[in-house]
């Protein structure tokens, strides 16, 4: 069976999402350097290049709270997996005040016998609404939501993105 090596590009290496080893990568050697017609790409180097699966490395930053989770899509409003809902909370609410959307107070999600079995809290950003859910373990899911609250769909889920990691290629 005959395996096909990928083009060398941004796009096919292990760093893209991560940018970590970055640096230099598209340098072009000074003696190689050369004027460019409008449209023209020079052939980078790419010296750093590690072909690799970025998504599946940067699905795994999440998980780890290596590399925090972009919601609303416009960056700001960043939830790390390793912080508790309060930690979560305050960071949310501080940059919230500086950009511009909104966040709920924490609510605790009760078991049928009164005790505490999670936490969630909610953000309105200019592209949609969400809800953040904690269980006992850590974050287990986000889900986007309609203009009353109402979860509509899981836009990040702990155990699936664990499943979809283990299905993976490297």
């Amino acid at each position: 069976m005959k395996t096909e090596t990928l083009k060398k590009s941004c796009d096919t290496c292990l760093y893209m999402a991560t940018h970590e080893n970055c640096d230099g990568c598209l340098d072009i050697p000074e003696a190689e350097q050369k004027p460019y017609k409008p449209g023209e790409w020079p052939e980078y180097p790419y010296t750093n290049y590690v072909e690799g699966n970025w998504m599946k490395r940067v699905m795994q930053f999440e998980l780890d709270g290596r590399h925090s989770i972009v919601i609303g899509g416009q960056g700001e409003a960043e939830v790390n997996t390793k912080r508790t809902p309060q930690e979560t909370l305050n960071n949310l609410r501080n940059v919230a005040e500086q950009c511009g959307y909104m966040v709920s107070g924490l609510e605790q999600i009760m078991d049928f016998e009164d005790n505490c079995c999670g936490w969630f809290l909610g953000i309105a950003t200019s592209n949609g609404i969400f809800r953040l859910i904690w269980d006992n373990n850590g974050l287990e899911y986000i889900c986007a939501c309609n203009h009353d609250w109402k979860p509509i769909a899981k836009i990040w889920d702990r155990e699936k993105i664990k499943q979809r990691i283990a299905g993976m290629k490297d």
